[in-house]
């Protein structure tokens, strides 16, 4: 499985999960996989856990990954994100991309745990 994705009852919100070795192409699909989500779709904020993954992406993936977003997004899944990441790399990695999304008008932000994630939301 290439990501978990399950509704925080407590906290009203969304948690994706991406699994294993995550490149441009497995990104992609994670977020395609939420989109399609109805409750995940219509969801106005949501928790990205990262420590469950390895991100295998380097910034020109980043921006391509920030273009796809904005060709195929189309009002589906929420625009504020907290991002968790622990380890340095995914944390990194998610700056950059929450730099370029906020372009876009999204709103990111990265967090080292949960806790913090959930009390910026």
């Amino acid at each position: 499985m290439l990501f978990r994705l399950e509704y925080d009852d407590v906290h009203q919100v969304w948690c994706v999960t991406p699994q294993g070795e995550i490149g441009l192409k497995e990104y992609t699909d994670v977020l395609a996989g939420a989109w399609g989500h109805p409750g995940y779709a219509e969801s106005v904020t949501a928790i990205w856990d990262l420590d469950q993954c390895q991100l295998l992406i380097d910034y020109d993936e980043i921006t391509e990954l920030v273009r796809w977003i904005a060709k195929n997004k189309r009002g589906r899944g929420p625009e504020k994100i907290a991002f968790i990441a622990s380890r340095n790399l995914e944390f990194g990695t998610s700056r950059v991309y929450a730099a370029l999304q906020e372009m876009h008008g999204y709103k990111i932000n990265i967090f080292r745990t949960r806790l913090a994630a959930r009390d910026w939301l």
